[in-house]
């Protein structure tokens, strides 16, 4: 997403997450369309996302958005032309928003990465400095699938079928990458659960912190989650683990994480390239409990997106 801006000389707008009225994200988006900007950048999105305006504008067909400036007139504007995208760390979204994306998955590198251009900037500005040969790479692409009829291959149930069955033909027909949607169904249903969005988040801290394959009991996953990062002490409910009292936040935990256990045919679910299991436990590496005490593993595993 951040790449492809560079390849057609293009700026992209970055539109940050703001709360409704003056300058909102939606006010950005409207203003950036009246200004014809083809590429937006949703940045950085968290908690919640739920816009029917968004899901409209990115469904909205040829001049049928009237798109309006800051003290400015409303302007029917194309958003066909307009290419989307939104970078997360743990977005949650509607059914309809979720059914409108092609996820992503970004892969943070180690701090001692030998990038092959110095940098991401160093590569984007690599780009720049070739933007005529990338961009005749692309259009190869597109004349190859052009004199080749168009094929299609199957939609892998994306809502937008026509675009994603002749991007999944050229994806796994002239580059032999898995199949577009591939793991899709599960990583949609992740974001659209907000219990399930936010289980991903502690399997990343989980992941970071080293804690890959232990036994953890709720009291283990509160102080996990008290000195996360990435945005997991605040619960699918919305309220903040770092604001119950500290007596509390064992048994808060085993709230959130009941209805989780409840949903799953076994005694494991699985979310974004990780398996969780729980068992109830009296001896836990030796240590006598007396009352039993649920634990959970969290492993590697799973369906995942390819991409």
């Amino acid at each position: 997403a951040e790449t492809a801006p560079f390849i057609y000389d293009c700026t992209a707008e970055n539109v940050k997450r703001r709360d409704r009225g003056s300058g909102s994200f939606e006010e950005s988006i409207d203003s950036a369309l009246i200004r014809g900007r083809q590429f937006i950048m949703l940045d950085n999105f968290k908690g919640s996302l739920d816009s029917g305006w968004l899901e409209g504008v990115i469904t909205a067909g040829e001049n049928s958005h009237s798109a309006r400036e800051s003290y400015g007139r409303n302007t029917l504007v194309d958003t066909t032309a307009a290419n989307w995208a939104m970078t997360s760390n743990g977005v949650q979204g509607t059914k309809d928003i979720v059914n409108r994306m092609c996820v992503v998955k970004l892969q943070k590198q180690p701090n001692d990465y030998s990038f092959v251009y110095s940098s991401k900037e160093g590569y984007h500005n690599h780009i720049k400095n070739n933007q005529q040969f990338y961009l005749g790479c692309v259009l190869a692409v597109v004349k190859r699938f052009i004199d080749d009829g168009k094929p299609k291959a199957d939609s892998g149930g994306h809502s937008f079928i026509t675009w994603a069955q002749y991007m999944n033909h050229i994806v796994t027909e002239y580059f032999n990458y898995p199949p577009l949607m591939e793991g899709m169904k599960e990583v949609k249903e992740t974001i659209a659960n907000p219990r399930m969005a936010w289980l991903r988040l502690v399997a990343n801290e989980i992941n970071q912190g080293g804690y890959l394959g232990k036994s953890l009991s709720t009291s283990d996953l509160a102080d996990i989650i008290l000195n996360s990062t990435n945005g997991c002490d605040v619960l699918p409910n919305g309220n903040n683990l770092n604001r119950v009292s500290e007596d509390r936040h064992a048994s808060t935990l085993g709230r959130v994480l009941k209805p989780v256990r409840d949903s799953a045919d076994k005694s494991m679910v699985e979310v974004a390239g990780y398996v969780v299991r729980w068992d109830e436990q009296t001896i836990v590496e030796g240590e006598f409990h007396g009352k039993p005490k649920m634990f959970y593993t969290f492993t590697r595993g799973g369906v995942e997106c390819p991409f």
